[in-house]
């Protein structure tokens, strides 16, 4: 059957609104959508390009400080490619957005600088106080060990300290840019579109977001990753939607590398962070534990970033940058 020019006007008329808005821009899902696949798609492939080298690498029959040199060399290659990832989704972003890549959440201030460093510090006391109030319930312990990085010397210690941390932050600044600075920003402002009031906006974008950030976490883990980073993101959201900047999330995302110290968690092929101080959660810690530690973890940090805002910011409000199309060219 043959489709007559009216049909096939309308045909393509429909599709047009599927995709595009009244502004001639794609409607917000798509310019959420697409940033965030290409960045997973990035990660993916770099992951896989590096998998058989990785596995060459670590079963070499060498001297110990070879291996571990190409194991930290293959550190820095996936910080490149989470930071090559970072750079595609805000690239695309911004071109679909018609916006600055700086719109994000990034701008050169010592506010900015003071907001990274300040929510380091929440963070890291997030961790503490979680982990305290587990101890005082009799839930995990805590014991006086000093722990090194699983390798000798100092020079090759520090180069090692230095990429676990420089791994790190590096997959936090991309978590906060897509996760936060993409999808809610373009969610709350998709919403407002649809004359829905801010603050709905970007509670509703919020939401949005929460699942979808757990479920990015399958990459690296089962179950209690998702539902752990899903609880997560409320505390990385909060410093978002109050600042319209990505610095303090990012300074308290990246602050809780200490739960990596002082759990001793490995971060790559066994390397971990050093400490003084380590808590033993048992041999088996449950899904319940875990998700009982994010929740005070994230109350204690929202509670802090609230604190930190009212007092570096005159007081608590959505910040309009996060809604707001004009405010973000």
């Amino acid at each position: 059957m043959v489709e007559t020019p009216t049909r096939e006007a309308a045909n393509r008329g429909t599709v047009r609104r599927l995709l595009y808005g009244s502004d001639d821009r794609l409607r917000a899902t798509w310019r959420v959508l697409v940033p965030l696949v290409l960045a997973i798609v990035a990660v993916i492939a770099g992951r896989l390009l590096l998998a058989p080298l990785f596995g060459t690498l670590v079963d070499l029959d060498a001297s110990e400080t070879v291996p571990i040199v190409w194991i930290l060399a293959a550190g820095l290659y996936l910080v490149l490619v989470v930071g090559a990832a970072t750079a595609i989704a805000l690239a695309v972003a911004s071109r679909l957005d018609r916006r600055s890549v700086s719109s994000y959440g990034f701008e050169r201030s010592r506010r900015w600088v003071r907001d990274f460093f300040g929510g380091i510090l929440i963070g890291a006391v997030a961790v503490i106080a979680a982990f305290g109030y587990l101890a005082a319930r009799g839930r995990v312990t805590f014991a006086v060990e000093m722990t090194g990085v699983g390798v000798d010397g100092w020079p090759l210690a520090a180069a090692t300290i230095l990429v676990l941390l420089t791994f790190v932050l590096a997959n936090n600044v991309l978590e906060e840019v897509v996760f936060r600075g993409i999808l809610i920003g373009n969610a709350a402002e998709g919403l407002r579109a649809r004359s829905v009031a801010p603050l709905p906006a970007v509670g509703a974008a919020v939401a949005i977001s929460l699942p979808v950030f757990g479920a990015f976490h399958l990459l690296s883990g089962g179950l209690g990753m998702v539902v752990t980073s899903a609880i997560g993101g409320i505390l990385f959201a909060a410093g978002y939607v109050l600042t319209g900047q990505l610095a303090l999330p990012i300074g308290v995302h990246f602050g809780g590398v200490i739960y990596v110290s002082l759990t001793q968690e490995p971060l790559l092929e066994g390397l971990t962070l050093p400490t003084v101080l380590v808590v033993e959660t048992g041999s088996d810690p449950s899904l319940l534990l875990g998700v009982e530690l994010w929740l005070v973890r994230a109350l204690i940090g929202v509670v802090l970033v609230a604190a930190w805002v009212a007092v570096f910011y005159g007081g608590l409000s959505i910040d309009e940058r996060v809604y707001a199309a004009d405010a973000n060219v």
